[in-house]
């Protein structure tokens, strides 16, 4: 079998008929390609080389002729009404088109441009096709639908209704309601009626669970006390009585000293939660002269003392036996066998409040003094002991 590949059909029928006068031959259309012309032989059977016996089958594949070529259709998306038909005329002529609003409007395109196309681009445009173009709309005023007492079921299903386009999301609302069940709408964002623009996200709240009940006579609510016009140390005491806690304490008139309330937010009266952190405000002019009256305080007490004492010695000496007086008038001497009397113990006590309003909104300071006076068993020596605030002094002789 020779190679006919390339030959005319008529040529190679004379060539297989001229090997093989008993050659049983037919054509066929075989698979088009443009390296050939039609009519060329573009395959055979047997292949060349064969060896033809009388009768045999022999088929020789003609190359058809071309297939036609078709438009394809152009892409408009993007393009302007006119533009789009404008295109679609030069690159398709012939072509059927019509143009069509699209059902809704696309706010990534203006007004007036396509958004869709059929068929889509590329498309080979055969005979009979037709094309439709769709221009974006004028956008529709759409509101926000009312989902408030909806639960998360049926507000999602609401809202890819009438708002297919704008994303929305759930979250829990920061206290339950007691108007509605836990998991229905509370609250949401925009109200609704309200119109929707580009850009916007709903947002919906969910009713938590309900807190649980509080044990029988606990107290959840309570009076804030009025503590105006007190000294902040004694305001600090009212509003933990109450069960309340301080808040931030601020300065603000200058006139008035820093000991002195001179408001308080929440206002007497209000019932707040237990814990509740009450605001105050104080004066801004500093509190003077509370070390002074202390120092003084202290130099009163010293004097006390001393007065004691000595009313000891006037007492040990007047009253001791006839005869003894000048001898104790050197030396004071106890005998053995008697006890000495007891002497007077005097205590004295002071409160000094600290004018730093920082400090005293955390804590309350307190500087106590006291004296003791008591005769040592020598009789020889006499001791007054003070202390003050964390420090202790040593005992001083007198």
């Amino acid at each position: 079998m020779p190679n006919l590949i390339g030959a005319q059909l008529r040529k190679a029928e004379s060539t297989v008929l001229q090997i093989q006068p008993n050659a049983r031959l037919s054509e066929q259309e075989g698979e088009y390609t443009n390296s050939y012309g039609p009519g060329v032989v573009v395959n055979q059977s047997p292949q060349a080389g064969a060896f033809l016996k009388p009768g045999v089958q022999v088929i020789l594949y003609c190359n058809p002729k071309p297939p036609p070529v078709y438009s394809r259709m152009p892409n408009l998306i993007g393009l302007d009404g006119k533009a789009a038909v404008s295109k679609l005329s030069s690159d398709a002529p012939g072509l059927q088109w019509k143009v069509q609003q699209a059902e809704a409007y696309i706010p990534n395109y203006r007004v007036g441009a396509v958004v869709s196309q059929s068929p889509v681009a590329e498309t080979e445009l055969r005979p009979g096709v037709s094309a439709a173009i769709y221009l974006n709309p004028q956008p529709t005023v759409r509101r926000m639908p009312k989902v408030v007492g909806l639960n998360e079921g049926s507000a999602t299903q609401t809202l890819r209704q009438e708002t297919p386009d704008i994303p929305y999301q759930f979250e829990i609302a920061p206290r339950n309601n007691p108007n509605y069940v836990e998991g229905i709408v509370v609250s949401q964002h925009p109200a609704a009626g309200t119109e929707l623009g580009q850009g916007i996200k709903i947002v919906m709240s969910l009713n938590p669970r309900p807190a649980a009940a509080p044990p029988p006579g606990a107290r959840t609510l309570v009076a804030v006390p009025d503590v105006r016009k007190k000294e902040l140390t004694e305001a600090i005491g009212l509003l933990r009585e109450a069960q309340l806690n301080v808040g931030a304490v601020t300065k603000k008139d200058p006139k008035e000293t820093a000991n002195s309330v001179l408001e308080q937010q929440p206002l007497p009266g209000q019932q707040v939660a237990v814990a509740s952190r009450i605001d105050l405000v104080i004066g801004g002019q500093p509190e003077t002269g509370g070390l002074i009256k202390d120092a003084l305080k202290i130099l009163g007490v010293i004097a006390l003392g001393f007065f004691a004492f000595l009313t000891g010695r006037l007492w040990r000496r007047f009253g001791s036996k006839p005869g003894e007086g000048r001898a104790n008038s050197d030396t004071l001497k106890i005998p053995h066998d008697d006890k000495p009397p007891p002497a007077p113990t005097l205590t004295f006590r002071s409160i000094m409040n600290t004018s730093s309003s920082e400090f005293a909104a955390s804590t309350e300071l307190q500087t106590s003094f006291a004296l003791r006076f008591q005769p040592r068993a020598d009789w020889g020596r006499q001791y007054i002991s003070h202390t003050g605030g964390l420090t202790a002094a040593e005992s001083e002789e007198l």
